[in-house]
């Protein structure tokens, strides 16, 4: 694949074309200058600090997508994911709420697409009394409740409701069941830090990484629209 052959937004292939050009010293306005890995940090933080609203977009796209920019350019996926991290670096400095808002409850609803999916699995298996089994209804019930319009409050209420149960049901179990209990507990409380504090304080957390198919489609179903979802199964 070469990047003619990567179906992407132009803009982002014309950045990266010239991360590219960069790194191989062929750009005209770094020429010269032998520290590529820095310059391409300076131009993408610049790119996120001028343009939230399109870096906010190659942010996620890199994320999904790294490995077909990997191979449609030439760094590897570590390096693409690495350029995703200083365009939203330039996103956090540009202290556009109206950008930066939408991202973090992206986040959130990764979170409840993990959750929802796990807990799906959890309501069908023997064992649980008819009080659990209500409480497990009820945390579904409010994560699909969320939308890419709910506010903080709202978004808050559900992650944390799903935290206490998962924690107090499942988390603390040694079973196979336990540890991805814990997984999802995690992005429950990455999700609700990012919504309390900003990205910015579990920034190394950014972004929250769905575990299925299912739940990525469960997220994408939340927003509404049609954003890419970091999924560890590209679905």
């Amino acid at each position: 694949m070469n990047d003619n052959e990567l179906n992407a937004d132009a803009t982002y292939v014309q950045v990266m074309r010239e991360c590219r050009m960069i790194a191989d010293a062929a750009h005209p306005g770094y020429h010269g200058l032998t520290d590529w890995i820095s310059n391409v940090d300076g131009f993408l933080m610049r790119i996120g600090t001028d343009k939230p609203a399109m870096a906010s977009g190659m942010v996620n796209d890199l994320h999904a997508r790294g490995t077909e920019y990997s191979v449609a350019f030439g760094f590897s996926p570590e390096r693409v994911r690495y350029f995703a991290n200083r365009l939203l670096d330039g996103i956090l400095l540009s202290s556009d709420e109206k950008v930066i808002a939408p991202m973090i409850v992206t986040q959130a609803l990764a979170a409840a697409g993990n959750a929802i999916a796990y807990l799906r699995v959890r309501d069908g298996e023997d064992g649980h009394s008819d009080a659990e089994r209500a409480m497990i209804a009820s945390a579904i019930a409010a994560l699909e409740g969320l939308t890419a319009e709910s506010d903080k409050n709202a978004c808050l209420g559900a992650l944390h409701q799903t935290e206490v149960l998962v924690r107090d049901l499942f988390a603390l179990s040694s079973t196979e069941v336990g540890r991805q209990g814990t997984g999802v507990l995690n992005d429950l409380r990455v999700a609700m830090t990012f919504l309390r504090s900003g990205i910015g304080m579990a920034r190394q957390s950014f972004p929250i990484v769905v575990g299925s198919n299912e739940a990525a489609s469960l997220a994408r179903k939340l927003m509404r629209v049609s954003l890419p979802v970091v999924c560890l199964n590209a679905p």
